[in-house]
């Protein structure tokens, strides 16, 4: 009996919570009623046949309130839940703690999946963290502190990574077309990428040719069933 009582109501939350799924159901009910009451069309008199026409109208003028309330909730709510993200990396933006660096990341995730493709984050902390799997071109990581930090199948082209910290980093079969590295420090930078690799103004954009030499790697990288070119760049 308790269980059939907490999925009662744990239904009942569900309904309240989600527009969408309440409209849904009372949708349905509404077209049984209708049904049943057809059914009666020819015993009921005039009046309760005008007032069933209504209630066809009705139906379908919920139908479409619904259909706009709920599209206009679920764009209001995901507006606020960005804002309330990037307040919470502006919030973490100069922290230096691990702290800091799971927060930032995390929101970052879920933004990604809210649809934000271009980040600002501008001296974050993202040290030894793990970013993965994402297309976020013409982002900001000026000044941030990615040491150690791995670029797993990212797309960063265009990025700005100006005086940020990148020792140690490793771009593994990341896209890094036309990224601006001007004073970012490159000390032990690995790359890891299918084809061959190039520094030119084209790839990396600012790159001290005067400080950091890039040196392909004689061994290659196993990920997965493919085998990685290597690149380290070294200081002079």
């Amino acid at each position: 009996m308790n269980t059939f009582k907490k999925a009662y109501h744990k239904f009942i939350d569900r309904i309240i919570s989600n527009k969408a799924l309440f409209f849904v159901i009372v949708a349905i009910i509404w077209i049984l009623l209708l049904q049943i009451m057809d059914l009666y069309w020819g015993k009921l008199s005039g009046f309760w046949q005008g007032i069933l026409t209504e209630a066809h109208g009705m139906f379908f003028d919920l139908l479409i309130f619904g259909v706009v309330l709920t599209t206009y909730e679920t764009i209001t709510e995901k507006q606020r839940e960005i804002k309330r993200l990037l307040e919470e990396i502006e919030d973490f933006i100069d922290w230096e703690d691990r702290e800091a660096t799971f927060r930032i990341s995390g929101c970052i995730r879920r933004l990604y999946k809210l649809g934000v493709r271009n980040f600002n984050l501008k001296r974050s902390n993202l040290s030894f963290r793990n970013l993965s799997w994402m297309n976020i071109e013409k982002s900001n990581f000026a000044g941030s502190n990615l040491m150690g930090t791995t670029f797993q199948e990212m797309n960063i082209s265009n990025s700005n990574f100006s005086l940020a910290n990148l020792e140690n980093c490793f771009f593994l079969k990341s896209t890094i077309n036309s990224i601006i590295v001007k004073d970012a420090n490159l000390k032990n930078v690995k790359i890891a990428v299918l084809d061959t690799f190039d520094i030119n103004e084209q790839s990396i954009k600012e790159f001290n040719h005067s400080k950091y030499d890039i040196i392909k790697l004689s061994n290659t990288f196993d990920y997965g069933d493919e085998k990685l070119n290597q690149y380290l760049i070294l200081e002079k």
